[in-house]
This record gives C-alpha cells, sequence and structure tokens, in this order.
C-alpha cells in the first residue's frame, strides 16, 4: 500500500511539473531583453564574433554556442523555435531531477516538488538563457561525484568530469558548486581520496582559456557591482516568491537539522555528502554575491534550491515512506497556485508595443526607449519608419554592452544631445513615442548626478540611471501633451517588461 501511495504521488508530481513547463511554453510568448541578448549573440556572423562578444556577457561560450547550432536553421530562430529549445530543457531539467535523485540512492518525490515544480525553475530555466542548461549539468555532477565518493569506478569519475566541464562552460559560477563537490567527495571518499579531486581540477583547466576575457570584463563590470541590501532583496522576493522563500528557508533549516541532530551512528557515505552540500550550498552563494558585490537576482540561487531539495530528498529516504509522502504532498499543495500563476505570466509585451509602433509612427517621428537596456527586445521586433534612440543614446548594437553605458556616465552633455532630438522632431510636426517601464507623470524628479570618481560603482550607475528616467520624463511632460497607445492589459505580462508606449505631441497654440 505504501509504495502504491508513493508511486502515485510521485506520478501526480511528474505530471505536475511537466505541465508547469508546457504552460510556460505556451504562456511566454516574446523574448524578453535577456533572451533576445543571447538570440542576438547566437546569431552574430561569425565563431570569432562570439567569442569577441563574451567580453560583453556573464556568461562562458557553451551556451551560445549551442544555440548558434539550434539557430542554423532558420525557423529555429523564430520566437516559437527558441520556445521549443527552452521546452527542451525544461524536459531535461525534469529528467535530470528524477535521475540525480537515483543516482544518489532516493525514490524522487521531494525533488520533484521542491526543484522540478519550482516556478522560477521552470521560468528561468526553461528561458532562452543558461540558467537552465547550467543548472541540468550541475545537478548531474553533483549526483555523479557522490558516486565517485562512493567508490564508483574510471567511468564514473570520467562521466563526473565531463558533467563538471560543461557546467562551468555554460555557467561560470558553477566553479563554487563544483569545487564544493569536490571536496565533499575527499571528505566521504572510501578509500583514493585523491581523484575525487579530478572533477574540480579539470572544471578549473576548462576555464584557462577564459583568463583573457574575464579580465576584459573587468572594464564594465564594476558598473553593475555594488553593496547588497539583502533585507530589500528579502523583501522584493517576499512580494513575488513568497511561497519559494517559505520552502527554501524550510528545506534548508530540515537539512542542517537532520545533519546536526544526535544519532548512533554518524552519517556516511552518500547521506553525510548530500547533507554537506545541501547546508554549504545557500551560504556560499550568499557570500559569493556578497563578496562581489553582484546583484542578488532570485535566479542566481536556482542551484542552491536544487541541491537543497536533493539534499533534503536524501534526509527524508531515512525517514518513513509516508512522512515523505506526506512532506511532498504539503509542498504540492502549498505551491500549486502560485506556481500555476507565475509559469502562465507573459514575458514582455514588447512585441506588442513594437507592433502597435509599426502601424502607427511615422518618419518624422522619433521613438525613445527608457531604460536603454530594454534595447535587444525592441531592436528584435520593431520594424517601423521611425528612427529610435536608448536614454542615454548609446551606438547601435544588438547586445547590451554596460562598457557603453559607462563611458555615457563619463561624457555626460547636461542633456544637450537629448533637447536637440526633441525640439528638431518637434520643429517638423513630428510626435514622440515613448517606451517606457513606467508613465513619466509617475516617476519622482530625481537631481543630476555629481560626476564620478575616478572609479565607477554600481551605485553611480543606479544614481545616473534614475536621472536619466526622471530626465526624459520631465522633458516630456514639460513641452507636450501625451496619451496611452498602450498601457499593460488584462493579458498578465512580467513586471520588469510589462511596458507603456505613449505618443507625446506639442499642444496646438491658442
Amino acid at each position: 500500500m505504501r509504495l502504491t501511495a508513493r508511486t502515485s504521488v510521485s506520478g501526480i508530481l511528474l505530471v505536475w511539473a511537466l505541465g508547469l513547463h508546457a504552460a510556460f511554453f505556451v504562456s511566454a510568448g516574446a523574448l524578453w531583453r535577456d533572451e533576445a541578448n543571447s538570440a542576438a549573440q547566437a546569431s552574430l556572423p561569425s565563431w570569432s564574433g562570439i567569442w569577441q562578444s563574451l567580453a560583453h556577457d556573464s556568461f562562458p561560450a557553451g551556451y551560445a554556442a549551442l544555440l548558434r547550432l539550434w539557430c542554423a536553421h532558420p525557423w529555429n530562430a523564430s520566437d516559437t523555435g527558441l520556445r521549443v529549445f527552452g521546452l527542451a530543457t525544461g524536459m531535461l531539467l525534469v529528467a535530470t531531477f528524477w535521475g540525480a535523485a537515483r543516482l544518489l540512492g532516493c525514490r524522487p518525490l521531494v525533488v520533484l516538488a521542491l526543484a522540478a515544480a519550482d516556478p522560477l525553475v521552470v521560468t528561468e530555466g526553461d528561458s532562452i538563457r543558461p540558467h537552465g542548461l547550467g543548472l541540468a549539468c550541475l545537478v548531474w555532477t553533483f549526483a555523479l561525484c557522490g558516486r565517485v565518493a562512493e567508490g564508483g569506478g574510471l567511468a564514473w569519475l570520467a562521466a563526473a568530469a565531463a558533467a563538471a566541464v560543461l557546467s562551468v562552460l555554460i555557467v561560470y559560477t558553477s566553479a563554487l558548486y563544483v569545487a564544493l563537490f569536490s571536496l565533499a567527495a575527499v571528505l566521504v571518499a572510501r578509500g583514493g581520496r585523491a581523484r575525487a579531486l579530478v572533477p574540480g581540477a579539470a572544471a578549473a583547466l576548462s576555464l584557462v582559456p577564459y583568463a583573457r576575457v574575464l579580465a576584459r570584463m573587468r572594464e564594465w563590470a564594476d558598473v553593475v557591482h555594488y553593496r547588497v541590501d539583502w533585507l530589500s532583496f528579502l523583501r522584493g522576493v517576499a512580494t513575488e516568491h513568497a511561497m519559494d522563500l517559505v520552502l527554501v528557508a524550510a528545506a534548508w533549516t530540515g537539512v542542517v537539522a537532520w545533519g546536526l541532530r544526535p544519532r548512533r551512528a554518524p552519517l556516511r557515505g552518500l547521506s553525510l555528502y548530500s547533507a554537506v552540500v545541501a547546508a554549504l550550498a545557500l551560504p556560499i552563494q550568499v557570500a559569493f554575491l556578497e563578496a562581489a558585490g553582484a546583484p542578488p537576482f532570485p535566479r542566481y540561487f536556482l542551484p542552491a534550491v536544487a541541491l537543497l531539495a536533493l539534499g533534503s530528498e536524501r534526509a527524508l529516504e531515512e525517514r518513513s515512506a509516508r512522512l515523505r509522502t506526506a512532506a511532498a504532498l504539503v509542498i504540492l499543495l502549498a505551491s500549486a497556485w502560485p506556481a500555476w500563476s507565475w509559469v502562465r505570466l507573459r514575458r514582455t509585451n514588447v512585441d506588442q508595443v513594437a507592433r502597435a509602433l509599426g502601424g502607427r509612427a511615422q518618419p518624422a517621428d522619433l521613438v525613445v526607449v527608457s531604460p536603454w537596456f530594454l534595447h535587444p527586445s525592441f531592436q528584435r521586433y520593431y520594424r517601423g519608419p521611425a528612427p529610435w534612440i536608448t536614454i542615454p543614446e548609446l551606438p547601435r548594437d544588438p547586445m547590451t554592452r554596460y562598457l557603453w553605458v559607462k563611458r555615457a556616465m563619463r561624457e555626460d552633455d547636461s542633456g544637450e544631445r537629448l533637447r536637440e532630438h526633441l525640439e528638431s522632431v518637434l520643429a517638423r510636426g513630428g510626435s514622440l513615442w515613448y517606451v517606457s517601464q513606467r508613465l513619466p507623470e509617475t516617476m519622482p524628479a530625481v537631481p543630476r548626478p555629481t560626476p564620478p570618481g575616478a572609479v565607477l560603482r554600481g551605485e553611480d550607475y543606479a544614481r545616473f540611471r534614475a536621472f536619466w528616467e526622471s530626465d526624459i520624463g520631465a522633458r516630456l511632460l514639460a513641452c507636450c501633451r501625451f496619451e496611452v497607445t498602450i498601457a499593460p492589459g488584462p493579458e498578465p505580462a512580467w513586471r520588469e517588461e510589462s511596458l507603456f508606449l505613449t505618443r507625446w505631441e506639442r499642444p496646438p497654440k491658442r
């Protein structure tokens, strides 16, 4: 009876996880800015161009190379074709969680509810970004390193090393976790401890060719680094992902308590390995972001969530089957509606904005896009006759380039160039079209930042960005009247790219 109940719940969870991935495939729609950036990178004219572009991106070449091969057929490079690629990644993730649990000696239950059906795992894993494939490779590395620690032969060692190399060639920060896996494997290895370090060493060696790329990234990386306000971050996560936050906190507390509780026999083998990795994954990620001053986006914590889920599975494997089944059902019931609501959000409405502009904007008009980083998705879809610029005005490029933003902060012209643009359009009777995340009348006035010091920081960028958005809004409100052409409508869209389109004209003289 217990086996039947457990199997039934496992089947329900598997179907539910696959259903969430399918729902995201149907609902995601057009590519949002980071996805459009990846698609543009994969579509560069040459392989050497992709290698050169790595200095302007945050990821190594693995994902871009794979996406380039996929996009060799024109249909595959379309929105639908790329969403199929994302769906395949999602299916791989579900299979990965199942297979990794089995390699660790567990029957998959909690890992399906806590990781495979996690809405952030679904939306970020299936997006056209490296996070999903990187997570799949990392989870396989975790499971395979565990088998190596258990005394697996050369085949297991080779598989673990290959998975480790793939992990770091898709996402740089996977190196943190691969190092953790190797050290945890050394801790529990049954003889031959040195070979447990092989996967970590192989991953480290595979990153050597990226030394120059990483050095060039330092030219702009300081602009996006700042002191992390963890309290604000937790408040933001709680606003949109309260249930995720609760479940992750409960899982981490449970794993630590399980590992530390008094017991007759100490933890050994895969149980010790899983407990060490699951307990340390989250603190290591937090410590890295704090040391790097990097923005703590929720997607950066997906590896820690996956490892916590597998650690929880291993911890509950030693308890009764009834407890594991109950835990999985509680997680499912608590997270089902938030997960379903989240995966059905459209990722952007920029395609609707571009379509409206294509039908209404005239060659004498001007389209203004602000914030500037909306341009990869806007550029992918806009085909209208009116010219367009970003605020600040940057050279045209399909990819995001923070180095140019850094230069704009240094070369601030007090808005003179923007004033000339606006006056020229209005003087010839054209209209101004404004693509933005907020309506200008809702934007608070922000004073012009003082000139930055010798070293630019993320705090400087935040001040300039706030001013740029406030400045263009104030200029438009001062000279023109507007009508809202597109506002976030009844079809739900992710707030990051739920955009407004407004049309601005000089009022007639009385």
